[in-house]
């Protein structure tokens, strides 16, 4: 091994070298970063490491978001697959303990300042980690194609061979290195555990779904369970358990202002939101939010706009659809009045001992549920219909969209199933249809209605508008063509 100290809180190297292809060997503290560009950055592309020291400065977290694009491509689809390539790189190149499982095997002084500069490295990973992280992204595919099998140059492609390829500094990697599979070498180095990462049936650590059916064979199984669990349960039971949890409010009361959950706080009354980033954002996906006291932070905000940029492919041909959509999930996730048409289905004790629930039920009226479905349902995409897409079927209806978009999909914030109708209870009151707008109607934020195409119901206002534009003008002309008399 090298002579560097190894222990938690320090590093092994930090910056780039003076070619900008190898890195200085730095075996000191962890560091704060401070330029705000690559804060956003490592929150993006290494969410595990935000908010504390790390052992990458401002250049290496730009360098490693433009090396991982062509990797992204290849596996992004599959989340569980995607969050685990991208912690392992992650843990190499930022881990504040990065001195724990990574030695240097080569170095060199750099030619302008003497600053010796590392060439090459050792990682050490246990094999229970090696092998979920393989498995985790073996059955991906693109155009048809193992992904992992493009990575390795090898369709026939192993752990050792992926750890091989990754290693040598490909267009993935930000070190060389060679990856040491096993139990430790020495009482210096800890190898990397598995506990951070997830199998490819499991939504990742970060929140997002779980793989595909067709990328992981063992979700086809899961998805088999719910699908049989769901035959024996009515309506308001609860679906598949995600890391998508919420911190529970400390009463449940029902009533105007209250939450039922608000970020990781435990208070259950809706506050005012104090970011600005947030408010701009906000008030962007939410307008009907905006300058009032809410039920989500800054946190939420920010996961519903990312989650509702893969809906808008599907939604925004139709502002008055689009709209309404956004309407719903802003009103799960923020309403201040949250707690008058949600409850809470799923809970469990954190380690801290905190409540965190992990399932909701939100009730809607019917009409609400139809309005919403029927500004939607003829909406189409390359010539198909997009609520047939997102739900999968093209005979839908609003019972399985609604089905759809509560399973934690990339759409919608909660796992939560909808209860349509009256209410059941004096403590909970359905949301009525009065937010929502038709699709031959201006949305309530002033866009337009939307086009005849999308919208069978446009084409008759707008027939119906000709006709009495053509009659008006029948009856002003009658008028013009009479003779006047003395």
């Amino acid at each position: 091994t090298d002579s560097l100290v190894h222990e938690k809180g320090r590093c092994v190297t930090y910056g780039l070298s003076e070619n900008n292809i190898h890195y200085n060997v730095y075996n000191g503290q962890a560091k704060e970063l401070t330029d705000s560009e690559a804060i956003t950055l490592l929150e993006e592309v290494c969410p595990m490491f935000q908010n504390q020291p790390v052992c990458c400065d401002d250049a290496q977290v730009t360098l490693f978001a433009s090396k991982i694009k062509m990797a992204a491509n290849l596996l992004k689809h599959c989340a569980s697959c995607w969050a685990n390539f991208r912690t392992l790189l992650c843990q190499e190149m930022c881990s504040p303990d990065q001195s724990t499982f990574m030695e240097i095997l080569e170095t060199y002084p750099a030619y302008y300042n003497g600053v010796l500069a590392a060439r090459s490295f050792r990682t050490s990973v246990t094999e229970e980690y090696a092998v979920k992280l393989f498995d985790s992204c073996k059955d991906v595919t693109m155009f048809g194609m193992k992904a992992i099998g493009l990575i390795c140059a090898d369709m026939d492609c192993t752990y050792e061979s992926l750890l091989t390829e990754l290693g040598d500094n490909s267009s993935h990697a930000p070190f060389y290195t060679e990856y040491h599979v096993g139990d430790s070498r020495t009482n210096m180095i800890t190898p990397l555990e598995p506990d951070v990462l997830t199998h490819c049936w499991e939504p990742s650590l970060q929140c997002e779904e779980a793989c595909a059916c067709e990328d992981c064979p063992a979700a086809c199984d899961s998805e088999e369970t719910v699908s049989k669990k769901k035959k024996k349960k009515k309506k308001g039971t609860s679906k598949m358990p995600t890391r998508c949890q919420y911190t529970v409010a400390d009463s449940l009361v029902h009533e105007k202002g209250r939450c039922v959950t608000y970020g990781l706080s435990e208070n259950n009354i809706a506050k005012e939101l104090t970011d600005s980033e947030a408010i701009a954002v906000l008030e962007e996906v939410c307008p009907i939010f905006q300058n009032q006291a809410l039920c989500c932070d800054a946190a939420q905000i920010t996961t519903l706009a990312t989650r509702l940029i893969m809906a808008a492919n599907f939604w925004k041909e139709c502002a008055s659809c689009w709209a309404n959509l956004k309407t719903l999930l802003c009103q799960q996730m923020c309403s201040p009045d949250q707690s008058t048409f949600m409850e809470i289905l799923e809970t469990y004790p954190t380690s801290t001992g905190s409540l965190v629930a992990s399932s909701f039920q939100t009730s809607i009226t019917e009409e609400y549920a139809a309005k919403f479905f029927d500004s939607c349902k003829d909406i189409t995409m390359f010539g198909i219909n997009a609520v047939g897409l997102i739900c999968g079927d093209m005979d839908c209806g609003y019972e399985r969209l609604l089905e759809e978009l509560g399973n934690n999909s990339t759409q919608a914030p909660f796992l939560t199933e909808y209860y349509v109708g009256d209410s059941r209870s004096e403590m909970i009151i359905p949301l009525e249809a009065d937010v929502l707008t038709h699709c031959w109607e201006p949305t309530l934020q002033g866009e337009e209605a939307c086009a005849c195409d999308n919208c069978p119901g446009a084409c008759e206002k707008k027939k119906k508008k000709n006709k009495k534009q053509k009659e008006k003008n029948v009856n002003k002309n009658k008028k013009k063509k009479q003779p006047k008399t003395l």
